[in-house]
């Protein structure tokens, strides 16, 4: 195999490992950037839900709220709305089969512990769940008692497909970008190495072939003050020598 193929295929195997290394990394950035986004923006969302169903919530009239909650969840984006109790029970939902069901979750225990809203990814469903806790407001303890700070939590879903479109967009991006600048610098490295280099060489090994033929006048061209130049120096005074004895002989 050529020296310059060697060379080139080195280049490639190097290029690929680093290369694909480095477009990962940058689309794991790139997706953890656009998922605080997405996270920061679906907890707003929420909390607007939350203050459109306080008056329903208020008056305590689930076929309102099952309405509401219906009509939130036509938005592109939104998948699925609930509301739940304390202890993880479906208190309202636009599905009638989904009421009344318990469904328990560490988020949600994490959210009415810290009174704080939370996210949570769900990449087998494609969804980003996003809970926000509901206080005991003022208004509320008609019905509630003053001494339990959170009543439950609303619950959005939304689709992370768009974000994960936007990914594979980048990410395509970001390998057309990294490939072309790769093509560009191979072949500007590849003349520059047949010039500066391989050519040399090519040269030294022309000449040294001419030398095993018996041709004593036989030299290699000094171009560069470089590592390659020395070495054709010293071929140079070799075979100047050589060509010197072997005159000496025959005389």
């Amino acid at each position: 195999m050529r020296l310059h193929l060697k060379i080139t295929l080195w280049i490639v195997a190097i290029f690929l490992i680093v290369g694909g290394f480095s477009i990962y990394a940058l689309v794991l950035f790139q997706r953890s950037a656009t998922l605080q986004q997405f996270e920061a923006m679906a907890k707003t969302l929420t909390g607007t839900i939350l203050q459109s169903l306080t008056t329903t919530m208020i008056n305590n009239n689930p076929r309102e709220m099952k309405q509401i909650i219906g009509h939130i969840e036509e938005t592109p984006g939104i998948h699925r709305v609930r509301i739940y109790s304390p202890n993880g029970r479906v208190w309202a939902s636009s599905r009638a089969e989904e009421v009344g069901v318990l469904r328990p979750s560490a988020l949600l225990a994490r959210v009415l512990s810290r009174r704080e809203a939370a996210a949570e990814e769900r990449p087998e469903a494609g969804e980003l769940h996003v809970l926000t806790p509901i206080e005991n407001r003022a208004e509320c303890r008609a019905c509630h008692a003053a001494d339990v700070p959170v009543l439950g939590a609303i619950g959005v879903s939304l689709g992370t497909g768009q974000v994960a479109a936007h990914l594979r967009s980048t990410a395509h991006l970001l390998a057309g970008l990294v490939g072309f600048t790769f093509l560009l610098a191979l072949g500007t490295l590849s003349v520059l190495l047949g010039r500066f280099v391989l050519d040399p060489l090519s040269a030294m090994v022309a000449a040294v072939r001419e030398l095993s033929r018996g041709n004593y006048r036989a030299r290699a061209a000094v171009s560069t003050g470089d590592e390659l130049g020395v070495l054709a120096a010293a071929f140079n005074d070799m075979s100047a020598r050589i060509e010197r004895s072997t005159a000496a002989l025959a005389e």
